[in-house]
């Protein structure tokens, strides 16, 4: 009867243990790893080319401007805001951007937001 009890508590606990930690983990999975070979914390220290982009009143089709280099996804960002306050007269419509992350081997491994 004793060996009975003492089996019967230890299923639902360890059942109980694992649940918990599986959905720890669960948590503490990095959102930019979804996207990203980089963590975000990684992200926030990594350097990246910004591209600006825009339709000009005068020229009609698309353009692209390198708006400068920056470190962190947040300083892009902020530059890509910048240059379309500086470019706001002279565009027609919408602007967007892009964020390329800088390596050793490539000036856009890959393209954020």
């Amino acid at each position: 009867m004793g060996m009975t009890f003492v089996t019967s508590w230890r299923f639902p606990v360890a059942l109980a243990l694992a649940v918990s930690l599986l959905a720890v983990q669960g948590c503490s999975t990095d959102e930019c790893r979804k996207y990203s070979d980089y963590s975000c914390e990684q992200l926030k220290r990594q350097t990246f080319n910004v591209y600006y982009y825009d339709v000009p009143k005068d020229a009609g089709e698309e353009r692209n401007l390198f708006a400068g280099q920056v470190v962190g996804l947040e300083a892009c960002g902020m530059a890509a805001s910048s240059m379309a306050t500086v470019m706001e007269e002279r565009r027609e419509g919408p602007w967007s951007y892009v964020c390329c992350l800088k390596t050793d081997e490539s000036g856009c491994a890959e393209k954020h937001r």
